[in-house]
């Protein structure tokens, strides 16, 4: 970190009738948030896009998880009341379009819309639900949450019974090979209590299903049905005929006995049959641990080839956040608080390279703007916890990966992080860094509160030409003598001219430092893949 800390950058401001952060301004519409401090609200469908993204799964640094889910379902079911359409629509297109890293919310909240919607509200989220749920592990989480809201009525019941009947054999197949139980449910569950209706191959495979101790081989099946029952006997197998099988049928890993998930062979013919692109980044780990990653191996060459792939990344839905996961947890060998199982690994450099490379690729394509723009990190306490469900990064951590697209894209970029005690640090980041090293420089900063007005006070007291603001926050910000949007509006005036100010939420709570009524001020969730695209056409003033 630079030695040069401005800490008086509040210093010679003038406060013009400015009011500190704990206080509310006369004639705004602010409320206070969880810290104490007053804000603005977003409005309920900017929310509810917060929460398909971002989840609630983590604790904020001021409420708890299960508070912020209990503000948020109550926030959708107001939607729900409002324009129950229209949060179908908005669920779909988050969850079709990979636009968050985990699906669960946009499962979550088409099991409430199908319990609190009115009956053409339900019907449409019902309809939808193949875009929702598109995998085994989706639908069993779907049933669970209808389960302990509402019940099982016909039309649930006809739900699930159309997302089986709607695969054919070989989609069905796969799904009950790979997915078998998930959320206290299985297919077997799903399919008594749904009763789907199905004849041939299909009536086949799900006789099978419902009752396994009838299961017996017959003559002239398609080869899917033969896959799947040679799954269900491996536990029967040797090592031998358990990989002649997986390269026959293309068995996922998911089918594999336990004990045979330590053996080199085995993960060698899982790879060459060609595991699935989310498969992969998951077991890096393990497959580095068994020796089938090594440097120069021809494994190792496969998989920097798939994660070079754009196109890959792209066709297999790969969420960035997910992909700086899988770097973090590759990198640390095994030692990450909270992972299950005690094995660990010594990384192969050149694939933690290609996963790097990965998760800028796994970005929209963001032309350069050619303004200058002040990066702002809010490094406080409330930015340590845990971020998205996920022990291994942090709210900052994770702001700061996403500022470096900022950093590579754009040339006339600076970079400060922020805290309390009118302290404003120069980050030393720049594009040829790596990202475990940005995450590193992040990590060092001694954490304290939070003054979110602190970019704009640095940069009018540093005389500094800044066309736009980008500030990275969980919004909970209380401590600062003046408002971020009424500091804003001094550099404005002191610079003359009409900077623009992007505030990126890293949590799903109603909150933003972003004054609704200013079109120079933007407020997003900053968890998905087009938000450089967003941020770049808003900068340039595209809309």
């Amino acid at each position: 970190m630079s030695k040069k800390v401005y800490s008086n950058a509040a210093k010679g401001m003038n406060n013009g009738g400015n009011i500190a952060q704990t206080e509310q301004v006369p004639g705004k519409n602010q409320v206070k948030n969880n810290a104490g401090g007053y804000v603005f609200q977003i409005t309920p469908w900017d929310m509810f896009k917060r929460f398909l993204i971002i989840g609630s799964q983590s604790n904020s640094y001021y409420a708890d998880a299960k508070a912020i889910t209990t503000d948020n379902v109550d926030n959708l079911i107001k939607c729900i009341q409002e324009d129950g359409m229209r949060v179908v629509n908005m669920i779909v297109d988050v969850s079709d379009k990979g636009l968050a890293a985990k699906n669960d919310p946009a499962i979550f909240a088409l099991a409430l819309t199908a319990t609190y919607g009115n009956d053409d509200v339900k019907r449409y989220a019902f309809q939808n639900l193949n875009k929702v749920c598109r995998i085994g592990t989706h639908i069993m989480m779907f049933a669970e949450y209808c389960n302990s809201m509402r019940g099982w009525g016909r039309s649930l019941k006809n739900a699930v019974a159309k997302w089986y009947t709607s695969k054919n054999t070989s989609d069905a197949a796969y799904q009950m090979m790979k997915y078998k139980n998930r959320e206290n449910w299985s297919h077997r569950d799903l399919l008594r209590v749904s009763h789907p209706k199905a004849d041939g191959d299909m009536a086949m495979l799900f006789n099978w299903v419902t009752k396994p101790d009838t299961m017996n081989m017959v003559m002239n099946v398609p080869e899917t049905l033969e896959a799947f029952y040679v799954a269900s006997k491996l536990g029967t197998m040797t090592k031998e005929q358990i990989i002649e099988n997986v390269i026959k049928y293309r068995l996922p890993r998911e089918v594999i006995p336990t004990e045979y998930l330590t053996d080199i062979d085995i993960w060698a013919a899982l790879m060459d049959v060609g595991m699935p692109m989310t498969a992969m980044i998951r077991n890096l780990g393990n497959m580095t641990r068994v020796g089938l990653l090594v440097p120069l191996g021809k494994y190792t060459k496969m998989v920097i080839e798939k994660l070079e792939s754009s196109e890959n990344l792209k066709k297999a839905h790969i969420h960035p956040i997910n992909v700086l996961i899988a770097l973090k947890t590759y990198k640390s060998n095994g030692y990450v608080p909270g992972r299950k199982g005690n094995s660990t690994w010594e990384h192969v450099p050149a694939i933690a390279s290609a996963l790097e490379d990965a998760f800028y690729n796994s970005f929209h394509y963001v032309e350069p703007t050619g303004k200058n723009i002040l990066l702002a990190l809010d490094v406080s306490g409330s930015m340590s916890g845990a971020c998205m469900g996920t022990p291994i990064l942090t709210d900052a951590e994770i702001s700061a990966a996403f500022a470096m697209i900022t950093v590579r894209t754009e040339k006339n970029v600076h970079v400060v992080a922020f805290k309390f005690n009118n302290s404003i640090s120069t980050l030393p980041i720049t594009e040829n860094m790596s990202l475990n090293d940005v995450l590193r420089t992040v990590r060092c900063i001694n954490f304290g509160r939070t003054d979110c007005s602190l970019p704009m006070v640095y940069a009018k007291n540093q005389k500094l030409d800044v066309d736009c603001f980008i500030v990275h926050t969980d919004n909970e910000t209380r401590c600062g003598q003046n408002h971020p949007y009424q500091t804003l509006k001094n550099y404005r005036e002191s610079m003359g001219k009409d900077s623009k100010s992007i505030v990126m939420a890293t949590r799903s709570t109603p909150f933003t430092i972003a004054d609704p009524s200013d079109k120079g001020m933007l407020d997003i969730a900053s968890f998905t893949s087009d938000v450089p695209s967003v941020v770049s056409g808003f900068i340039k003033g595209d809309f």
